[in-house]
């Protein structure tokens, strides 16, 4: 050590060389610590879009069919998500089963998972969005409610939101009832809930709109109307991560 001292007071610190020397080092020095600091930032947070029915699956039928309101949102929602340098994208294949689709997403790397819907009724004033997390209990409820929560500060200025759980009530034989109950229902139900809860990641199934609604048609069902959905879950995804702004 000692020698090394002696051998760094030696040099001619006036010398040009030297100094060019040791601006080299200290540039490269800065260069990889801002490159890992960059790395750090840009971390890519992996999403998985899951659109509803497809191919030969219509889910809803009404005034449109469930799956076209689902591929065409996902599709553009998707497209908004690649052009982002925050994110990776996956999607699920919209011709396969739900059990085909949990498996795919529970493998996979996602941190988030958004499995867009379409409700019907046979009331055609129903309308509105729906957003259901996983029952009491589970790991991820609570950041899928907080994301949940997210979308609906995006959507609530253009339709009517509610969140919640949605259970399949047995009846009698292998009748099941739906039912609805909000976040504030601390009850822990043994009673199934959507079948996508099950791919152990923070989930929300997002109910659009009412097929069945020429008021929720209006709204979404059109180029514009798919295009303005995506931006808004576009904007809550962002806003789950904590990302307010888009400098893309």
């Amino acid at each position: 050590m000692k020698k090394w001292m002696e051998k760094i007071r030696s040099f001619d610190w006036k010398d040009p060389m030297v100094m060019i020397l040791v601006c080299l080092l200290v540039f490269l020095s800065a260069g990889t610590s801002i490159k890992g600091c960059m790395q750090m930032s840009f971390e890519k947070k992996t999403v998985c879009i899951d659109g509803a029915f497809g191919g030969s699956l219509k889910g809803y039928e009404g005034l449109v069919d469930e799956a076209e309101v689902t591929g065409k949102t996902a599709e553009q929602l998707v497209s908004l998500l690649r052009k982002d340098r925050d994110f990776n994208v996956i999607t699920t294949d919209r011709n396969t089963g739900v059990a085909e689709r949990v498996e795919m997403i529970r493998n996979s790397d996602a941190s988030l998972v958004l499995s867009i819907h379409a409700d019907g009724s046979h009331d055609p004033s129903a309308s509105g969005m729906r957003n259901s997390v996983m029952k009491n209990g589970d790991v991820h409820r609570d950041d899928s409610i907080r994301f949940a929560q997210c979308i609906e500060k995006a959507f609530t200025s253009i339709v009517t939101v509610s969140n919640g759980t949605m259970l399949y009530e047995p009846l009698e034989g292998d009748i099941v009832s739906r039912k609805d109950v909000p976040f504030s229902d601390t009850t822990v139900y043994t009673y199934d809930t959507w079948d996508i809860m099950s791919c152990e990641k923070v989930t929300v199934v997002s109910d659009l709109c009412h097929v069945t609604s020429q008021t929720d048609i209006d709204t979404w069902c059109s180029e514009e109307g798919y295009r303005k959905a995506a931006e808004l879950y576009y904007q809550a995804i962002r806003d789950y991560y904590g990302l307010q702004s888009d400098d893309n």
